[in-house]
């Protein structure tokens, strides 16, 4: 005998998890239509909760609660935490951080160390992160809907796949902030069509925040990737790159402050790749600032710039440290140069000296070995042309920094430029010192060029280009702090004006003609850093336009200023409208 059909009216209505977490309608089905648009495994586990009016012993509890912590109130400044914390809470004591280090007498710094730290397993944290975990599993789910509502055809796990190929490709030689292999397993494990609900969920809060951090350094990743690279690497970057972006910065706020208390090496490289995204996705550098200040702050409050403080049981980790740092430190020199930010990494605010090696010994790779595109001594290669980029920040933020000194302090001026013109020596033959592998007829594409050789030398192009436009860029700005400030004998000039612009108009050749040498795709690859450089540069020839008498070098510097222009609306940039206008 046939069962006769259920109405709805004798049905109790239910939501399933998935429904129920993204709090959307649901249709009661197994499975409900959101959960086979979506692929999603469509269970029905959560307990409902009672309704009416609440029973004697329910209100008998309540009762007791609010007794107790009317008995607690005479203890200052509690109050609210007691209300949002588990019973076990009130019982403890201290910090859940720990410091290690020297012996107190024996002058040396104490140093905070995020593997050196007690086990944070205290019901605090625990009862933090929980707070959190009922969105956590949403900001995946709605990762998933967002991109497959706009991208149906493409599976999302390729599509992570591909922000990690072009990352290892064009971001690393500039940015080695990851570990490959890693993120790889983390990429599958969070987007492949295997993945199973509870992702996130542990009984450790070490565990779930480890859990949390993977998903954000891979998103983030994506974020980077998708919202720098142009569309003939990456046709869907602009549609992807704000829904990554998005998830990556959620995910880091559910774990924020437990991030700040125990950092680990993914606290900064999250944050640095949260900052490039920022700066490419609103257009703006408020919130870009604000992120990578934060990630400066941390390497600096785990003293990063000392070796002794990267030293860990995990290799890797300490790797990652140490290049993270590196980078920050690198972006630190390029805003004291730049003047578009304060900076935090500053020698003088070190305790102590900055003795961390540039590499590590013996040395840890962080690309995937298994991967036949790399090959032998590649990756030592790339990180030679890293700190070269990082030397050259180095020097010239040491002499602008040092110019500025002297016009606050007005110390005595002979022994600065003595010490100042080293210094601008040592910075010019950083260039002079190029390895072969940079150079520009090593980079040439030749027809018996096989995938290695392809490979490597797109990722040492990235390299070249970074180096030469920023040393050509350097130079101009050290002219110009040299003229405002009155150095101008450092770099072998006098006060007669005409040959201070015909020295000006020369370097500015030197940049333009760089700048058009390099194969323009490199030029996008690097997007906002090259096209600031490029503005930069027509700021001073706007300046020259105005202000330079000669008629000859005027006309000289206009034909640079229209074939600056010609590349800046061909990267598409905001930069070009402001100096058209």
């Amino acid at each position: 005998m046939a069962t006769p059909p259920i109405s709805r009216s004798s049905m109790s209505y239910r939501s399933c998890d998935k429904c129920r977490r993204r709090k959307v309608k649901c249709g009661s089905e197994e499975p409900c239509a959101n959960c086979r648009i979506s692929n999603f495994v469509c269970q029905y586990t959560a307990r409902r909760q009672k309704r009416g009016p609440r029973g004697p012993r329910k209100i008998a509890r309540i009762q007791s609660a609010s007794t107790e912590r009317s008995q607690n109130a005479d203890l200052p400044g509690h109050e609210s935490l007691r209300n949002y914390l588990p019973a076990e809470a009130h019982q403890l004591h201290g910090s859940p951080a720990t410091f290690v280090g020297s012996d107190p007498g024996s002058g040396q710094d104490e140093l905070r160390s995020p593997r050196s730290l007690h086990p944070p397993t205290s019901v605090v944290w625990a009862s933090m992160v929980e707070n959190s975990f009922g969105s956590i599993e949403t900001i995946r789910d709605d990762l998933l809907l967002s991109i497959q509502a706009v991208l149906p055809s493409i599976p999302l796990v390729n599509m992570v796949n591909d922000c990690i190929n072009l990352f290892m490709q064009y971001t690393f030689p500039t940015s080695p902030i990851i570990h490959e292999a890693t993120v790889r397993a983390n990429a599958s494990i969070y987007f492949s069509d295997t993945a199973s609900i509870g992702l996130f969920s542990s009984h450790e809060v070490r565990q779930r925040v480890d859990r949390m951090r993977a998903f954000t350094l891979v998103t983030a990743v994506c974020a980077s990737v998708a919202s720098v690279l142009p569309e003939s690497l990456l046709s869907y970057g602009r549609i992807v790159a704000v829904p990554f972006f998005r998830a990556s910065r959620q995910m880091l706020k559910s774990y924020e402050e437990y991030d700040v208390e125990y950092p680990d090496s993914s606290s900064l490289s999250i944050r640095d790749l949260h900052y490039t995204a920022a700066q490419h996705i609103t257009g703006r550098g408020g919130l870009a600032f604000h992120v990578i200040g934060q990630a400066s702050l941390i390497a600096q409050s785990l003293h990063l710039y000392r070796e002794q403080s990267v030293s860990r049981n995990d290799p890797i980790e300490s790797q990652l440290l140490r290049l993270t740092f590196w980078h920050l430190h690198l972006s630190d020199k390029a805003s004291a140069c730049l003047k578009n930010r304060g900076g935090v990494l500053h020698e003088s605010s070190f305790r102590g000296k900055l003795n961390l090696h540039p590499r590590g010994e013996p040395f840890v790779p962080l690309l995937d070995s298994s991967k036949p595109w790399y090959g032998k001594s590649f990756e030592e290669r790339l990180l030679v042309g890293f700190h070269l980029m990082e030397r050259l920040w180095s020097s010239a933020a040491r002499l602008v920094i040092g110019m500025g000194v002297y016009e606050a302090t007005e110390d005595a001026k002979e022994p600065l430029v003595m010490r100042l013109t080293t210094v601008y020596y040592d910075f010019i033959e950083i260039m002079d010192g190029l390895p072969h592998w940079l150079k520009i007829s090593s980079l040439i594409a030749l027809p018996e060029d096989g995938s290695v050789e392809v490979f490597q030398k797109k990722s040492f192009w990235v390299q070249r280009c970074t180096l030469t436009m920023t040393f050509h860029c350097l130079r101009l700005i050290i002219l110009q702090e040299c003229i405002e400030k009155g150095f101008l004998e450092l770099i072998g000039l006098d006060e007669q004006p005409l040959r201070v612009a015909m020295k000006k108009a020369e370097w500015i050749q030197d940049f333009i003609e760089t700048m058009e040498d390099i194969p323009f795709i490199y030029h996008q690859i690097k997007g906002e850093p090259s096209v600031e450089r490029i503005r930069l540069v027509g700021m001073i020839l706007l300046e020259m336009i105005q202000n330079v008498d000669s008629e000859a070098i005027k006309s000289r510097v206009k034909s640079y200023f229209r074939r600056l222009l010609d590349i800046l609306a061909k990267l598409n940039s905001r930069a070009s409208e402001e100096l058209a206008g």
